[in-house]
């Protein structure tokens, strides 16, 4: 006959070995890196149970190598964990998954994510970041592409602390498949969302020459982000000009508002200044009758003007329609002194 007080006692007494070897484990791989043999050689002989537990504050061994960037132990690792503790979550919202694209553990997301419960991937860490937000934030297209189909609508179109959506990191990093994925699940207010910086998706796919992703996002921006201007006061409409993207500089004129088409950037050129250096005609005649006159007249930090540019480019047409909008004759004169050329608009 079973003593049932004396198997309670065992029980604890069992309990508590379990977890002085759990938190000696968790000491270990505090001191070790991923290149350690011993948590190499010693995970295979661990009981699973030891293994499967969880410290106070929710972190799993597993969750504690994905930190540590321990790759190797990770692998280990992951075959042995329940499927419990795999979608186990620590105090700060961090699962292993979270850490392993946090970290830019391309390997380990992969095996991770066909494992991880419904509830789980979509999860974010106390910062808002969900695993696909720090996937392309790392720039692991890969990755990225396996949880976009995962991905509850909520969480798609969730954006961190810092003002950052996935879609934002895409265009960041110049990853046009996965933009272009994102665009149709993005909720309107989502793809029209900034971040600390001030920059939009759009503005980034601009910026990087994302010809297909800025068409498809300029339909659906707001006003309000269509014309937004970042820190260096860059808009859309600079960088669509800088990067000679003249169908999407085309699509963007008529939408924006007075004071956006009259934005400088840090180095102080107008979309015009960089669309007569660029040789587009047809941008630039569209912009000319919407500058201010303090715009039109705006030379750059060398000094360059709009009707420098068209000058120097032969844009008869436009150095036609911008000569009479000019203040004559204030140039802005800087001879180079090893080639004794001025940037006058005039010579």
């Amino acid at each position: 006959m079973i003593n049932y007080e004396e198997k309670k006692e065992d029980d604890k007494v069992d309990n508590n070995i379990i977890n002085n070897a759990f938190d000696s484990l968790v000491e270990l791989f505090e001191r070790e890196t991923d290149e350690s043999k011993i948590l190499i050689n010693l995970i295979p002989i661990i009981n699973n149970e030891i293994l499967n537990n969880y410290n106070e504050n929710g972190d799993t061994l597993l969750i504690i190598a994905c930190c540590k960037k321990m790759e190797r132990v990770a692998m280990e690792l992951i075959p042995k964990m329940s499927k419990e503790v795999i979608n186990k979550w620590n105090k700060d919202g961090e699962t292993a998954l979270i850490m392993a694209c946090k970290n830019k553990m391309e390997i380990i997301a992969m095996e991770l994510i066909p494992k991880m419960s419904e509830e789980v991937i979509n999860k974010w860490n106390k910062y808002d970041n969900t695993s696909l937000i720090l996937a392309c934030q790392e720039g692991m297209e890969r990755v990225a592409m396996e949880l976009i189909p995962r991905m509850s609508e909520e969480a798609i179109n969730k954006w961190n602390i810092s003002g950052y959506t996935a879609l934002i990191w895409a265009c960041f990093h110049k990853m046009e498949r996965i933009a272009v994925e994102l665009i149709p699940k993005m909720s309107e207010e989502a793809i029209n969302i900034w971040n600390n910086n001030g920059n939009t998706a759009l503005k980034w796919a601009c910026k990087n020459k994302m010809e297909r992703v800025a068409m498809e996002l300029i339909p659906r921006m707001s006003e309000k982000a269509i014309n937004k201007w970042n820190i260096k006061g860059e808009t859309a409409l600079i960088c669509a000009c800088y990067n000679k993207m003249e169908r999407v500089a085309m699509e963007l004129i008529p939408r924006m508002s007075d004071v956006a088409i009259n934005k400088w950037n840090g180095f102080e050129e107008t979309a015009l200044i960089c669309a007569c250096e660029n040789k587009m005609g047809r941008v630039a005649m569209e912009l000319i009758p919407k500058m201010s006159k303090e715009a039109i007249n705006k030379w750059n930090k060398d000094g360059e003007t709009a009707l420098y540019w068209a000058n120097k480019n032969k844009m008869g047409r436009v150095a036609l329609e911008l000569i009479p909008r000019m203040i004559i004759i204030e140039w802005k004169e800087e001879v180079n002194s090893q080639t004794g050329t001025s940037n006058c608009a005039i010579m």
